[in-house]
């Protein structure tokens, strides 16, 4: 409740506004995080201009709901494609053709986890 006991009501279009700017500001860090807090906030403009009429923290429940499902459906796609096969490992730098371990063999395997050879030092 705002003062005068008058209920704070964000406009659909704030929210619009606020999802495209999120959504923009992935390009600024990209981590595609964001992306979902953005689809998040155009869901609940969207909700809001046919559904309106709700307060503010009834919109801001909404929004971080949706953008936490978005982001942990999204998450355990990601898992799911990466447990089969369909990713790429890049928790590893690539292998630039040189390593060495100090008196041990070296095992050179390639980013899709082929062994290449291995060498005895």
């Amino acid at each position: 409740m705002a003062r005068g006991g008058r209920q704070v009501v964000c406009e659909w279009w704030y929210w619009i506004v606020f999802g495209f700017a999120l959504i923009g500001f992935e390009l600024l860090f990209p981590s595609f995080t964001m992306v979902w807090f953005g689809l998040g906030a155009l869901m609940v403009g969207g909700w809001s201009l046919f559904w309106g009429g709700f307060g503010l923290l009834v919109h801001v429940a909404i929004w971080v709901a949706v953008s936490a499902a978005c982001s942990l459906c999204w998450r355990r796609y990601l898992r799911r494609r990466s447990s089969q096969g369909g990713g790429q490992d890049t928790s590893s730098p690539p292998f630039d053709g040189c390593s060495s371990v100090a008196g041990r063999a070296v095992h050179m395997v390639s980013r899709q986890g082929h062994l290449l050879r291995v060498v005895k030092l």
